[in-house]
């Protein structure tokens, strides 16, 4: 499916009091925003005290599922390739290139290392770093004012 208009790209960024006219100045004024709103701070009214609980709770909580030993069930290949059917075309490729389109077509080879590394995933309870990146792309709400905008994640 063709977007029904051309992709532009933005010619002038003002965010707060700065303001950039080149790529690279755009591109540092993205990167100074989502760092400082990806920079956890603590608000005047924010409660320390129950976040130190929470955490404890969530400690004890996975602990106590730790020990009974039973574990998360896999995945099948049935199961992601449902998923897999599933996926939208036409979306936007991963920062590696990858669509949807590369899944479904690539199902019957792909499917058995896709399962092998969810099953990895829920039997070490750990998600590998390369699967917790992406690429943060602000978009524009149509007709709306430049300050309120999208954020499209590309994993």
């Amino acid at each position: 499916m063709q977007r029904k208009t051309p992709l532009t790209n933005t010619k002038i960024l003002k965010l707060n009091e700065k303001t950039a006219e080149d790529g690279p100045n755009i591109m540092k004024i993205w990167q100074e925003h989502f760092q400082q709103l990806a920079t956890p701070t603590l608000e005047e009214n924010f409660d320390t005290e129950k976040l130190e609980l929470v955490e404890i709770q969530n400690n004890i909580i996975e602990s106590n599922e730790r020990e009974k030993g039973q574990g998360i069930d896999h995945v099948n290949v049935k199961e992601v390739n449902k998923a897999v059917e599933n996926l939208k075309a036409g979306k936007a490729p991963d920062e590696d290139g990858i669509s949807a389109e590369h899944y479904k077509y690539g199902m019957d080879e792909l499917t058995p290392f896709i399962v092998h590394l969810l099953n990895l995933i829920l039997t070490y309870l750990d998600v590998p770093i390369f699967l917790k990146t992406g690429i943060l792309t602000p978009i524009l709400k149509r007709k709306k004012d430049k300050k309120h905008y999208h954020l499209a994640i590309e994993e």
